[in-house]
């Protein structure tokens, strides 16, 4: 994102959207099984939240928004470094 900012979006909002999303348009699994595929899986979360997740989605679960003026945010979204880190102790 610009201006170096770091978001901080829990791993369990980005496998809840996932879950929603696929227990809808696939039968396959269960809403509690899709969930634990994607949490289980950080290819899965950061797939899911640079494929399936615009920046209007992904911006009601960040932590840390501070607007930077005229910023095209879902193509900054789009185009961002995603990682996962533990943040549980």
């Amino acid at each position: 994102m610009p201006y170096n900012n770091l978001w901080l979006v829990s791993a369990h909002d980005i496998a809840q959207s996932f879950a929603t999303y696929f227990s809808k348009e696939d039968a396959s699994f269960t809403y509690q099984e899709y969930y634990d595929i994607c949490i289980d899986s950080n290819f899965e979360l950061i797939n899911w939240a640079q494929n399936g997740m615009s920046w209007e989605d992904m911006k009601k679960y960040a932590d840390t928004m501070v607007g930077q003026g005229d910023i095209d945010w879902q193509k900054e979204w789009i185009n961002s470094k995603k990682q996962i880190i533990d943040l549980i102790k």
